[in-house]
């Protein structure tokens, strides 16, 4: 009773902490009021019912971007999917909790991924927080952000916004995955629901190839070379990720129709094989054919002949398409390209090298990928000098959160695409899930070539399909029947990453702290502008902090008092907490306070606040270091 009770507490504290945004959202004037009331309707529906709420986010997700549209709102598409996500999470998961438990595959790998993730969180954020005047000020500005800003600014806090959209997808997969099992009806509606709302995002791709072929004087003829040479995508600024997700449905789209006796899915298996063509990702496309031979041979009783000669059909047909596609698609050659991807892995192993335990953190690849390159590459491809994503989203994973995030990811994709086994009775679910499992294969290569996760819509899709495909498998046997020893490695292997993590944070937060770089950085003052002697300045009232070098031997700080502000100024200043003058601050004239700095072996940047006296608006010139 008492780990019931604990059980309840737990998923409702989950739930309503996946619901806070929602608040952030009804304070935001700029989300529509009916965007805002889809949000809120759809989490009473999964807290009363989880499937028909599992059916209408499967079904509104993949068009976040048209629905943007119909609420005639500049909202992003993606910020719309993300404020429907979380109000089916966090009605269903109150739901869910109160419910007996059902076995679920994904939990085990899905809590470990996610560990990390929001322990990378921590540690990217505590970096930030080394620019603040306090912890606890900074945990209230975090909270505040989450509560009530959530959907204003993100760049303000996208560390946060990173690992939380990991946690909402991961969230999806498993909760997908338990109200497939607790009602397996609503899974079978939940992948057509899907298909038909990516169906009507790839409509938005051919309309716009129509209507570019039709401005032109041979239509005909500039569609076909629209079709044979040029890649886009209306909404997706990554053309790549389009690709992947309109492969991820295009799938079981074309299986359902074909195999599934859904003859109506034909125009939606149509509308997203042409999507996924016109986005020109030569990844994608070998998924489609890929993902397709996979859900030929999951269809077929277990055979070593069926599987010899689905082997051969796959890399056939997958040649077929490609080949084509490689010589006349995409914004570079296939040299180029070739090197490129064999330079990034190479980046991608160097890194994980360099922090072989927890990578360099989530999102922080491209930052850091300039130092792990080689000179000859950037030479020749100058534009590297920024930074590059890895371009295979499973190394990228592996640099960036380490082995046990990639291994923890491989896991999930192991347990759903294991082969439904059922009765003549199940075999509409059966087709299903071989069809939405080709569609989850066919994404996963298009990540060996791609950064799909990098786009949060695309990442939530997946996450919500790989939920769909695990909750559909048909087994032989009863999942509870898994074995003891099985049940205990995974209990055992998920508590040692926790603790492991959990035993890590401090001392990975301190080193981060002492990694960041925060000199010239300035807090609480005003834009630069030009005074009097022609000396550059900022305006400064109450408090204001600088931050120099921590080899900095001395500071002089030049102050005077704003001609606005009332005289006399009496400025305090501190260096890390500790008092180190008062002055005076003239009205006519500049002063320069001299403040020399103690030796320190902290590689930290110094904090140099002022503090001035009310009323006072206090002029600081620029600091003059001394090493």
């Amino acid at each position: 009773m008492a780990l019931v009770i604990v059980r309840r507490i737990l998923g409702s504290a989950m739930g309503v902490a996946m619901g806070l945004p929602l608040v952030a959202a009804w304070h935001e004037p700029a989300i529509p009021v009916r965007i805002k009331l889809a949000a809120t309707v759809l989490l009473a529906i999964a807290a009363v019912s989880p499937a028909v709420g599992l059916c209408l986010i499967a079904g509104l997700l993949p068009m976040s971007f048209p629905l943007r549209m119909f609420a005639r709102t500049e909202m992003n598409g993606p910020v719309i999917g993300e404020l429907l996500a979380l109000g089916f999470l966090c009605g269903a998961i109150v739901h869910l909790s109160f419910r007996r438990p059902v076995a679920n595959r994904l939990l085990a790998p899905a809590i470990v991924l996610g560990t990390l993730a929001a322990a990378s969180g921590v540690v990217l954020l505590s970096g930030t927080q080394a620019s603040f005047i306090s912890l606890s000020g900074y945990i209230a500005d975090i909270c505040r952000h989450y509560v009530f800003q959530y959907f204003v600014d993100s760049h303000d806090f996208g560390d946060l916004h990173l690992a939380v959209t990991w946690l909402e997808a991961l969230g999806l997969a498993v909760v997908a995955e338990s109200v497939v099992r607790r009602y397996p009806r609503a899974g079978q509606l939940a992948v057509q629901f899907a298909i038909v709302g990516a169906a009507v995002l790839a409509y938005f791709s051919a309309r716009r190839l129509v209507e570019v072929s039709w401005r032109a004087p041979e239509p005909l003829a500039m569609a076909w070379r629209v079709i044979t040479s040029i890649r886009f995508n209306p909404f997706y600024t990554d053309i790549n990720a389009a690709g992947s997700l309109y492969a991820l449905f295009a799938v079981p789209a074309i299986w359902l129709a074909a195999f599934g006796r859904y003859r109506l899915m034909w125009p939606a298996a149509g509308l997203l094989a042409l999507a996924c063509w016109l986005s020109g990702s030569r990844a994608a496309v070998a998924g489609v054919a890929v993902g397709l031979g996979v859900s030929w041979i999951l269809s077929r009783p277990p055979s070593k002949k069926y599987s010899r000669w689905g082997v051969v059909a796959v890399a056939a047909v997958a040649f077929a398409v490609l080949i084509p596609t490689m010589l006349k698609r995409g914004s570079a050659s296939l040299g180029d390209t070739v090197e490129l991807r064999q330079e990034f892995a190479r980046v991608s192993l160097r890194m994980s090298a360099a922090e072989p335990v927890f990578g360099v953190g989530l999102g922080r690849f491209r930052q850091e990928s300039p130092r792990f390159m080689s000179p000859e590459i950037m030479a020749k491809y100058p534009s590297l000098y920024v930074g590059e994503n890895a371009h295979n989203n499973f190394l990228q994973l592996l640099a960036e959160l380490g082995p046990a995030a990639l291994v923890a990811f491989v896991w999930m994709l192991a347990a759903a695409i294991r082969r439904s086994v059922g009765p003549p009775g199940e075999a509409i679910r059966t087709a299903a899930h071989a069809g939405l499992v080709g569609g989850v294969l066919a994404f996963a290569v298009s990540a060996l070539a791609g950064h799909p996760f990098l786009t949060d819509h695309v990442r939530l899709c997946f996450f919500l399909s790989l939920g769909l495909a695990a909750g559909l498998q048909v087994s032989a046997e009863p999942l509870a029947a898994t074995s003891s020893r099985w049940r205990t490695i995974r209990v055992v292997t998920v508590a040692l990453v926790v603790a492991i993590v959990a035993v890590t944070l401090p001392s990975r937060v301190r080193a981060r702290r002492d990694w960041v770089n925060l000199d010239a950085v300035v807090i609480g003052a005003s834009a630069e502008s030009e005074g009097p002697e022609g000396v550059i300045y900022r305006v400064a009232e109450r408090e204001a902090s600088w931050f120099v070098p921590a080899a900095a031997r001395a500071v002089e700080v030049p102050v005077r008092t704003d001609p606005a502000s009332r005289a006399p100024c009496e400025v305090r200043f501190e260096i890390n907490g500790r008092a180190a003058d008062l002055v005076t601050a003239p009205a006519d004239a500049w002063r320069l306070v001299p403040l020399p700095l103690s030796a320190s072996a902290d590689r930290r940047s110094r904090r140099l606040v002022l503090y001035s006296s009310e009323g006072c608006r206090l002029m600081v010139g620029r600091l003059v270091v001394h090493h």
